[in-house]
């Protein structure tokens, strides 16, 4: 039943028709959670749990469960496979508790990963609850969130919709969630709104105790740094590049508090050697502090808004995360210049063409590209310049371009910046792998990409985005270059319909 859903998706381009527009702002508890209709690429026994037919489309208003524990996750997220075991245990309470057996469900949705790459994560890892596919990202633009994974709701049905009761942006802990449950359980499905409850911490700041109660009304960054020392030097959680980050933090949000946060009596091993700037307050902790927010195994940051609520926990923190976090919304823009891009662009084509001309900014069905002439009128090249927000909040975003020529042939894969674990950019080595890969192929081909066979080591969801990238090109530059054949989408296309019409009969 999930291949014959999987080749319905095929066929239908995974089309997604949402009764309402993406949110501004991220919504969060007392908003309404957008009425999704999607593909459904669930099995019968899926469908069943949820209270919902085995229908093509999956319509969130027809659970029949009063409450939802909705998670957001990537496959190839570490955090998100770290939860499974968590949502495992809720799935279980969910079918068989005496108090709460019937009255919620747990339900995963996979941003940006492939119909494979789920069934594949479920064998893995044993995955008991349901995944629904996002694969690409529309449902979690309703939400007004660009960020990735991991990110969890709790949703309560009021009327024909539901609302949000929790957010977090990592998993809160079984016993929370359930807590959470019971309340929501026993309560009216339209409560007055009630004040969140603040973050509590405790720490030590020049011999005096400062808890949260100090900080009421400001945004603070606890940092809390680890010792251990990551191979590459620009990783994101080594100490020194944290510390970077930081001072643009200050720089770029002077109002936000930074607390770096030590265990009492250390000697302060993790800043040996580096200098911290003077708007960085140094705190210490008891080890119940530890215990309660740090990771023994790698850094830990929290981001607490000014209602108190901690919005954010990861091992480390980059600008982009905390941008999106901060102004609601977030585009992916690379560092580079245009016209440094341009120039990149024009002498990259150059060194393959000596009759390239010149580079110019164009635009082809809504999206910005880079059009290259050449001595020959008829002979020019396209351009363009692919940016994806990270799907993890440890990474940067992902930044290339690549060019096409007349007949939609890649000639060009130029990496500006393809990050891996920690935020390293890839080796000239890897690079040079994905340029095998893709140049000398149609745009208009369809692009499968195999974890196991072509991911990066320490990039996988990086190496899944260049592979969107390219195959979200087809879309763009239909009837602007002319394939010299058939391309290779269109045969496996038309293949998949076939085996689907047949299965159907």
């Amino acid at each position: 039943m999930r291949f014959l859903y999987f080749l319905t998706a095929a066929a239908c381009a995974l089309t997604c028709f949402p009764p309402g527009i993406a949110y501004s702002q991220p919504l969060g508890p007392g908003d309404l959670f957008p009425d999704f209709s999607h593909v459904n690429n669930l099995n019968t026994d899926e469908c069943t749990y949820l209270g919902i037919g085995t229908e093509a489309d999956f319509h969130l208003g027809s659970l029949r469960h009063d409450l939802v524990v909705l998670e957001f996750m990537n496959v190839f997220c570490d955090m998100c496979r770290e939860d499974v075991e968590l949502y495992n245990e809720l799935y279980e309470i969910s079918l068989g508790d005496s108090e709460l057996g019937g009255t919620f469900a747990v339900l995963g949705i996979a941003v940006g990963n492939s119909f494979e790459e789920v069934m594949q994560f479920s064998e893995d890892l044993l995955v008991r609850y349901p995944i629904l596919l996002d694969t690409d990202r529309e449902i979690l633009e309703l939400t007004g969130s660009v960020r990735g994974a991991p990110q969890t709701y709790i949703l309560q049905r009021q009327g024909d919709r539901y609302s949000i009761r929790h957010f977090s942006r990592s998993a809160t802990g079984k016993e929370k969630y359930l807590t959470l449950l019971r309340t929501h359980l026993n309560a009216p499905s339209n409560p007055p709104a009630a004040p969140a409850q603040p973050f509590s911490y405790c720490v030590m700041i020049n011999g005096v105790k400062y808890t949260e109660k100090q900080f009421a009304g400001s945004r603070v960054l606890l940092y809390f740094p680890h010792e251990q020392t990551y191979p590459h030097a620009s990783d994101t959680r080594n100490t020194a590049s944290q510390i970077a980050v930081l001072r643009r933090v200050l720089e770029q949000h002077p109002d936000i508090k930074i607390i770096l946060v030590e265990p009492e009596g250390n000697g302060r091993k993790t800043l040996k050697g580096i200098e911290l700037p003077p708007a960085i307050t140094r705190a210490t902790g008891d080890p119940s502090l530890f215990d309660q927010l740090a990771r023994p195994d790698h850094p830990t940051v929290y981001y607490i808004d000014a209602g108190g609520s901690a919005i954010f926990k990861g091992q480390a923190l980059t600008m982009a995360a905390l941008n999106s976090m901060i102004d609601g919304r977030y585009r992916a823009e690379p560092d580079t210049p245009e016209a440094d891009i341009i120039s990149l662009i024009n002498r990259t084509l150059a060194s393959r063409d000596k009759h390239v001309l010149d580079t110019v900014k164009s635009e082809i069905n809504g999206h910005t590209v880079y059009r290259t002439s050449t001595k020959d009128p008829a002979r020019f090249y396209f351009s363009l310049l692919e940016s994806s927000p990270s799907l993890c909040d440890l990474c940067h975003d992902s930044h290339f371009v690549y060019s096409i020529d007349p007949t939609g042939t890649i000639v060009a894969f130029i990496p500006l910046w393809l990050p891996k674990r920690g935020n390293v950019n890839w080796s000239e080595e890897e690079m040079e792998r994905y340029r095998a890969a893709f140049v000398g192929k149609s745009i208009f081909d369809m692009f499968h990409f195999n974890a196991a066979h072509d991911a990066v080591s320490g990039a996988t969801i990086t190496s899944s985005i260049v592979y969107e990238g390219f195959n979200r090109g087809k879309t763009i530059f239909r009837g602007q270059v002319q394939p010299s054949a058939a391309s290779q989408s269109d045969k496996s296309d038309s293949g998949d319909q076939a085996i689907y019409q047949s299965l159907k009969k």
